[in-house]
């Protein structure tokens, strides 16, 4: 998982693999810590503006996701997988 803010990377935090049946969901609690993150000045004053005016701070996470699909029927057992890209 990518924690962004303007399209720039600042924080990066992984997940442990989970399992999910139809129709089911699950919330993950994902924390990410940034240390000496990079940003063009003017982000940098924008990000610093926010934090100290204690004013809503705007980010974007992205993460990158493998699916294992499995279908039994009764005449066979399929599976694929396939790479799901949520932002």
């Amino acid at each position: 998982m990518e924690l962004l803010f303007h399209d720039d990377i600042i924080g990066i935090q992984s997940i442990q693999p989970f399992s999910l049946r139809h129709e089911e969901t699950e919330a993950v609690v994902i924390k990410f810590e940034s240390i000496f993150v990079h940003l063009p000045p003017n982000l940098a004053m924008e990000l610093k503006k926010q934090v100290q005016i204690n004013k809503l701070v705007f980010y974007s996470v992205r993460g990158t996701f493998k699916e294992l699909v499995k279908a039994l029927t009764d005449f066979y057992v399929s599976a694929f997988a396939r790479w799901v890209e949520v932002v």
